[in-house]
């Protein structure tokens, strides 16, 4: 069982925890295509190196296409030009003895309101980025860490702010801090923690929250949704049999 626990393994959990035991207890080497994150990579060192002021026109002129309009097209955003507390700041927080770790984009200043953003130039925003683990952690992590960020702020003026590159044009969507929040942040870290450290038995979910998960062959689920297809198929046709009373045809 891991001593230590990254954002991407809390979501896992929380999504599937026989995907969390295949990657992180069992540790099954899944090789993936370097590809998938070229854009996604290329596009956050042309940011970070932008926010120290380092000269990037060598770097351009050897920059893929795409790279080089995203990173474009960002850059021009105002986002980009606020000025900057952190960029790819990583931290790390003590939570019952274990310890959250992660890596945020960048931390910048509007006015009154410190807003930690996120570039998004593959992967969409969340569904509900208000309830997702990678906003509650990095604002609770900005709020913890306000001294080593040299920063004091109330909750309300912390915003985390996904920034998403996606069909030729900036999107943004912004996700406010509170004392309640921070307090449920911590309440729900301990017990997602208390529950991966007791659990022996990795459940699978109702349905596979990835159709394109590589464990899928593996894992159960397949045979989980084909009973609970037929199941719900017989209840179906045990409703629609009680329905049809053939003596209402006479």
């Amino acid at each position: 069982m891991p001593e230590s626990f990254s954002v991407n393994q809390l979501k896992t959990w929380s999504k599937c925890q026989k995907k969390f035991e295949f990657d992180y207890v069992r540790k099954l080497a899944w090789p993936s295509n370097p590809q998938n994150f070229r854009l996604g990579k290329g596009v956050h060192q042309l940011l970070d190196y932008a926010s120290k002021g380092m000269d990037l026109s060598p770097i351009l002129q050897d920059a893929d296409r795409d790279i080089a309009t995203a990173w474009e097209m960002l850059q021009q955003s105002s986002w980009a030009k606020l000025p900057t507390i952190a960029s790819e700041w990583g931290f790390s927080l003590e939570v019952q003895g274990y310890w959250i770790y992660g890596r945020i984009d960048r931390i910048v200043q509007r006015d009154e309101t410190i807003h930690i953003l996120d570039w998004k130039t593959g992967t969409g925003i969340p569904r509900c980025p208000e309830a997702d683990w990678q906003t509650l952690i990095y604002q609770y992590a900005v709020y913890e860490a306000q001294r080593d960020l040299q920063i004091s702020i109330d909750p309300a003026q912390l915003v985390f702010t996904y920034v998403q590159l996606k069909g030729g044009a900036v999107q943004e969507v912004h996700i406010p801090f509170s004392h309640p929040i921070h307090e449920k942040t911590r309440q729900r870290l301990l017990q997602t923690i208390t529950a991966i450290t007791s659990d022996e038995a990795y459940t699978l979910p109702a349905t596979c929250p990835d159709k394109f998960c590589p464990y899928r062959k593996i894992c159960g689920i397949e045979s989980k949704e084909k009973a609970i297809d037929t199941q719900t198929g017989m209840i179906l046709e045990n409703m629609a049999q009680e329905a049809f009373d053939p003596l209402e045809v006479f």
